[in-house]
């Protein structure tokens, strides 16, 4: 189980997107919402956000994610299950949600839409957000007993966007090159003969590379 996480200012973008027929888009858990049309709900999240309007990205979007090994027990039931205990550890709580499962990839996933301002007009905590969903997905992955990928290796490289586009290119160069090479300087230039930029230092007895680009 994975998270991805982001920050908006306009509510229409993002349930438009999540509720696309091409997606296979289906709504397995709601909160505080109209819900007759994408019209209905873009004006209850408006409505509320209207309560804090010092608070200018107030659109909350997360992608939960699930390898295909999972799919076999990955059903509606299970998913908004897990997708809700996510919320509730992530301290989204009373506040407007939407949760919708998309069906257009081979791995089960679903996004969550919710209001940054809470049902009080409070502003929704985001403190260390991006650790804390880590751990959270860790703890739940491992708790489930769902599927762990081992490592970078099984990243899909041809739906990554960039920045990790380019940070996933350099792994696999630094991992095809490294062992080719008995010395440091000539693992350098392999790794610059790719078109990757090394940054050297020297702290008096060996070289470090201090950046890559």
């Amino acid at each position: 189980m994975m998270s991805k996480l982001k920050k908006g200012q306009e509510f229409r973008g993002a349930i438009t997107y999540v509720l696309n027929d091409k997606k296979g888009a289906e709504i397995i858990a709601a909160d505080g919402l109209m819900l007759d049309s994408i019209d209905s709900i873009t004006h209850s999240f408006e409505a509320q956000a209207e309560m804090n309007p010092r608070l200018t990205k107030n659109v909350g979007h997360t992608v939960l994610s699930f390898s295909p090994n999972d799919a076999p027990r990955m059903s509606n039931d299970y998913m908004r299950q897990i997708a809700l205990e996510y919320l509730e550890r992530m301290g989204i709580r009373d506040t407007q949600f939407l949760i919708v499962r998309h069906h257009d990839r081979e791995h089960p996933h679903c996004h969550i839409v919710f209001n940054r301002v809470s049902n009080s007009g409070k502003t929704i905590f985001d403190s260390n957000e991006r650790f804390r969903s880590q751990r959270v997905c860790r703890d739940i992955t491992e708790r489930e007993g769902l599927y762990m990928a081992p490592g970078k290796e099984e990243v899909k490289r041809n739906r990554l966007r960039e920045p990790d586009k380019t940070r996933y290119r350099i792994f696999d160069i630094i991992k095809a090159e490294l062992p080719r090479h008995t010395d440091f300087n000539s693992f350098i230039a392999a790794v610059e003969s790719h078109g990757i930029e090394c940054t050297l230092i020297n702290n008096g007895s060996t070289n470090k590379v201090q950046g890559i680009r």
